[in-house]
């Protein structure tokens, strides 16, 4: 047998002795989303397919790797990261061995990111920070770790490491993004270096398998480039610049022989080449590009080509989030042309699976949808809700005819047998009932968009100082002088309450004037420092006024509950944030500290001698002060992050 055809052969078994059923690592056996079993559902049932159990599972991105029944993940709760065996069939924990500390346990996208990997008894992963662990894949038992950051001194994965392994011939093979590793080659066994190849930055996606002529190689798609080696011993045979800076890729190249499309989001779209070698002595890579297409920008989910049909998302806009799916369509492109042959609405940002001559495809709206592989046109069979109110980025697993779905917190198994491959010794399912399946529970269950009514285009870019003077000069119109306003008119009526007025003005407008002011204009503003700042000023006049006296226990009563609310104002604040992924907008918490003295000083003013118009261009300074501490951290942090 040829050695390319032994290397496909290892890969699709990932180096072990796996049943055809089994779906070792992610992507399935043979890493690119297709299953070879038979004998699935041809269309829902009445009642929606069976659900073999639906539970919280942790935190996290990963995907299932699963093996003789039993599935492997990564999950995250508040004591760390483990890695979790689940008995496939019932959701139950076999075992789970504790790995890390909880990464990013407050942040937007806490948890592990990467899919394990089950090979000769054996599981590999890493975790978001880059270690790669090697663990008895029946007891948990930590056999080896390599620290890529430290040992390749790798780069590119800031958000999190999320590329998942791929183990071929004895080999663990990933991207590391270190000088002279840009893709590593550890021995399987005990975790030694058996190769290093390239020298750029890596990014999101796992390596990819691929045979030029009869040579097994491994391509790379990185921060920056494409990168082809050899898979014995890493020798760099080709290397492609797609772009400079920071770069971001963590789909799947679709590869067909010596063919392959990449596809890149930010409305990137997608490219089709031709890798072979040259009649030169000695023979080289070369590459002949065939189609170039805008109307497939995919993101977090890779496109699948089934016969002469690629499927896949094409995302417009920035990804879903809690209160909205993702824009843009679904399409079926021709691997030959790149012509588009249709596109849908319906569907959604997709995950997609191939499977007896089908479809399977989870959405970012936690819908399960069966369809027909036509690449004429788009024939669904059948849908349901597995998931509701939680945004779904994970790709599926399928093995045994069990399908295993997750979101960031929780998890199913849906039954995708026939009924006559569904015997008495079957695992209980949950009643069906019906499409969507109302029973399984809410997630989130309450959409909070109407507080903003808007969103940041690129909510992970620092906002640029045009975007903090809007900010500033709306705050201002619409929080400040109203506030500076009514604490005059109320000191003109009721001296002792002028600057209860001035702070609960500013509180309210500033809470009130993003999601009115989103409605109407084009550009996105945030009023909400206004509202912070209106809390401040309320806890610190309070205490201001109370400051000296001898308080009775009413008094005592009031000022912990003031300090209580303000707390939930900050809490509150924080967790809207990170519902809707506006993580830089968190400085305005930090703000607090440089202006707690300088509106200690507003409020002695106002108690003193009321809302007076000087006292109100105190408050606009103040409030100014306040903003630009916060707003000029993020513009010296794009400062250095650019130097």
């Amino acid at each position: 047998m040829p050695r390319a055809s032994l290397v496909l052969l290892a890969l699709a078994l990932t180096s072990a002795c796996v049943c055809a059923a089994d779906w070792p690592g992610w992507g399935g056996p043979a890493g690119d989303g297709h299953s070879p079993e038979s004998g699935l559902l041809k269309s829902w049932p009445a009642g929606g397919p069976r659900v073999l159990w639906h539970q919280p599972l942790g935190q996290g991105y990963s995907s299932f790797a699963v093996v003789d029944g039993k599935a492997w993940t990564l999950s995250q709760d508040l004591w760390g990261q483990s890695l979790v065996c689940l008995d496939g069939a019932t959701g139950k924990t076999v075992w789970s061995r504790r790995y890390d500390a909880p990464y990013e346990a407050a942040g937007i996208y806490p948890g592990p990111r990467s899919t394990p990997a089950v090979a000769n008894d054996r599981v590999y992963f890493v975790s978001p920070d880059a270690v790669v662990h090697c663990a008895d894949a029946a007891t948990g038992e930590t056999l080896w770790t390599v620290p890529t950051a430290q040992r390749f001194r790798g780069s590119g994965t800031d958000f999190g490491y999320s590329a998942s392994v791929r183990v071929i011939d004895g080999k663990v093979i990933l991207p590391v993004g270190g000088r002279d590793a840009a893709v590593v080659a550890l021995d399987a066994k005990t975790g030694n270096t058996v190769w290093t190849a390239g020298d750029e930055p890596a990014s999101y996606c796992p390596v990819q398998p691929m045979t030029i002529g009869d040579v097994p190689c491994l391509l790379a798609y990185l921060q920056n480039g494409l990168l082809l080696c050899r898979l014995d011993d890493g020798n760099v045979l080709w290397r492609e610049e797609l772009s400079s800076g920071y770069d971001e890729h963590s789909v799947l190249p679709v590869i067909r022989n010596d063919q392959f499309m990449i596809s890149a989001p930010f409305k990137a779209g997608a490219s089709a080449h031709q890798l072979y070698w040259t009649a030169d002595d000695p023979p080289a890579i070369a590459t002949r590009h065939i189609w170039q297409s805008s109307k497939l920008s995919n993101d977090t989910a890779s496109s699948i080509l089934v016969g002469d049909a690629i499927f896949g998302f094409d995302l417009r806009d920035p990804q879903s989030k809690a209160h909205r799916p993702s824009r843009g369509e679904f399409r079926c492109l021709d691997w030959k042309t790149g012509e588009v042959r249709w596109s849908d609405a319906s569907i959604g940002h997709a995950t997609v699976l191939s499977a007896d001559g089908k479809l399977i495809l989870f959405n970012d709206r936690g819908e399960l949808i069966l369809a027909h592989a036509d690449a004429g046109i788009y024939r669904e069979i059948g849908r349901a809700a597995v998931f509701r109110d939680e945004v779904c980025w994970t790709a599926p697993a399928l093995s045994d005819g069990l399908l295993y779905l997750r979101t960031q917190s929780h998890a199913a198994c849906i039954d995708l047998r026939e009924p006559a491959a569904v015997t008495a010794d079957s695992p209980p399912s949950i009643p069906p009932t019906g499409v969507p399946l109302e029973s399984l529970p809410q997630t989130i269950g309450w959409n909070w968009f109407w507080l903003l009514n808007g969103e940041r285009e690129h909510p992970f870019m620092r906002p640029a100082i045009d975007e903090l003077l809007w900010w500033y000069l709306w705050s201002c119109a619409t929080a400040v002088l109203p506030a500076i306003a009514a604490g005059w008119l109320v000191q003109r009526l009721r001296p002792n309450v002028a600057a209860a007025a001035v702070s609960g003005v500013l509180f309210v407008a500033g809470a009130v004037a993003s999601p009115l002011l989103n409605v109407r204009l084009d550009e996105f503003v945030f009023t909400w420092p206004a509202a912070l700042f209106g809390g401040l000023l309320a806890i610190l006049t309070l205490f201001h006024t109370l400051h000296g006296k001898r308080l009775t226990w009413t008094q005592h009563l009031l000022a912990r509950l003031a300090l209580l609310s303000f707390a939930g104002l900050c809490i509150s604040y924080y967790l809207l944030l990170r519902h809707f992924s506006l993580p830089h907008e968190w400085v305005f918490l930090i703000g607090f500290l440089p202006a707690c003295w300088p509106v200690y000083v507003v409020a002695g003013r106002l108690v003193r001698t009321g809302a007076t118009l000087l006292n109100g261009l105190v408050v606009w300074l103040s409030f100014s002060w306040y903003f630009w501490c916060c707003g000029g951290w993020e513009l010296f942090e794009s400062w250095r992050a650019a130097a």
